[in-house]
């Protein structure tokens, strides 16, 4: 912009209508740019800090600078008590002794060119005390219920409170001292409601719950997984309710299981691959019926196969390495392998995690092997076993690794050897 009302008032001069007020105006200008240093910013990462805990070691925070020559000269402000920064690494580290909100400012500016320079301001919440647990479990009338409420950090002794909704209506209370919620609920309903602790150096923390009571409670928390073909049998157990109990289930239920009615078994041979996600009902003999829902999901794996079909030929001295493949499964396998007849050196082995058959054979293990090799998944349990025969062959091998030096018109023998090979070597 300079450059351009520059060109505009010298042309204006020249062309005659030049005055002195002009031609001190440009002087000026050409004056006013001396001295004036231009400052790049630049770029500070991260943008944000993690919340910490007082008293608790804070995760080691990495700052770095971008758009400079790699080298800068750091600064930080703002910490609480117990954090330190370090100005040669730019590293953040420590453990806060100090609880809340905290405008931290880290300052890079270029070793080489002090005009470049950049500021990042982030905000940091160190909390005193943290409520970790954020659900808890439905209850049934007449059933026993605890539990406790989980937290980190803070200094005993603690102070906990409830409000809103809460269950004490329904025969449940909070113990101040320990945090748990439990009881005999007398009654039914739903609620929604909030736990405060506080600790001794008055720092708190709050979380809201959801629960209800019902007169009937689904208690099975998952179903496993299984995996095609296999024999498959688990029972769904409920609490509460009067009378007999009748189940039933709808959405998507794997092909080849079915659910009992009376007892609640689920059971069969699944036939399908998937994931299956499904709602089990459980139905009470009340008049009217009480009952409770609760949505489960069951991943049926592919069988799990072994495809290779065969292995190479080992040749002594030779380091071997095969992979052994298969499909289906949960991909989570353990694999072992060994060999009728046993190779005498027993220099091949696999790998129990990938499935790698490896070694180097020795002289001597020379022959005709039947490997056994077996598969297993170690989540769903299924397996496979496959004989894949193996040729461990004896060739021709220079053995000799090396020969020693020497000198001049000294005596000089040295032997090589081989193994391998059909009658005389040459």
């Amino acid at each position: 912009m300079r450059k351009l009302l520059l060109s505009v008032l010298l042309v204006g001069f020249l062309s005659g209508c030049g005055h002195p007020v002009t031609i001190g105006a440009v002087i000026w200008l050409l004056q006013g740019d001396k001295g004036k240093k231009r400052t790049h910013a630049l770029k500070i990462l991260p943008t944000t800090l993690p919340q910490g805990l007082k008293n608790a070691a804070y995760p080691t925070i990495q700052f770095t600078a971008t758009g400079g020559s790699g080298t800068y000269n750091w600064t930080c402000t703002g910490l609480p008590t117990g954090l330190v920064f370090d100005p040669v690494t730019a590293q953040l580290s420590g453990t806060p002794t100090q609880g809340g909100n905290f405008s931290v400012t880290v300052t890079a500016t270029d070793a080489t060119k002090p005009t470049l320079k950049g500021s990042r301001m982030c905000q940091l919440h160190i909390v005193g005390i943290r409520i970790l647990t954020t659900t808890i479990p439905d209850g049934c009338i007449s059933v026993p219920y605890s539990a406790t409420i989980q937290y980190e950090g803070g200094a005993a002794p603690f102070n906990w409170t409830w409000s809103g909704n809460t269950p004490a209506t329904a025969g449940l209370a909070l113990d101040a001292a320990t945090g748990v919620i439990s009881g005999t609920p007398t009654s039914g309903g739903n609620f929604s409601f909030t736990v405060t602790v506080t600790d001794n150096d008055g720092d708190t923390d709050d979380q809201q719950y959801t629960m209800a009571i019902k007169s009937v409670l689904i208690t099975t928390p998952s179903l496993p997984d299984s995996y095609v073909d296999a024999t498959y049998s688990q029972t769904l157990t409920a609490v509460g309710g009067t009378g007999a109990l009748t189940w039933s289930w709808s959405g998507t239920t794997p092909p080849g299981l079915s659910l009992d009615s009376a007892s609640g078994v689920i059971s069969g041979n699944p036939t399908i691959a998937g994931n299956y996600t499904f709602t089990v009902t459980v139905t009470d003999s009340d008049t009217p019926p009480n009952s409770d829902s609760k949505n489960f999901t069951i991943h049926i794996y592919p069988d799990l196969k072994i495809t290779t079909a065969s292995l190479p030929d080992a040749l002594i001295a030779v380091p071997y390495s095969q992979q052994v493949q298969a499909t289906g499964g949960t991909g989570d396998f353990t694999w072992s392998f060994s060999t009728t007849p046993a190779i005498p050196s027993g220099s091949l082995t696999i790998n129990s995690s990938t499935g790698v058959i490896s070694g180097t054979p020795q002289v001597g293990d020379e022959g005709n092997y039947t490997c056994t090799i077996t598969v297993t998944d170690n989540i769903t349990g299924d397996s496979d076993t496959k004989d894949i025969p193996l040729k461990i062959k004896l060739v021709l091998v220079i053995t000799t690794t090396s020969l020693p030096d020497s000198y001049v018109d000294a005596t000089y023998s040295q032997t090589l050897t081989a193994v391998g090979g059909t009658g005389a070597l040459t």
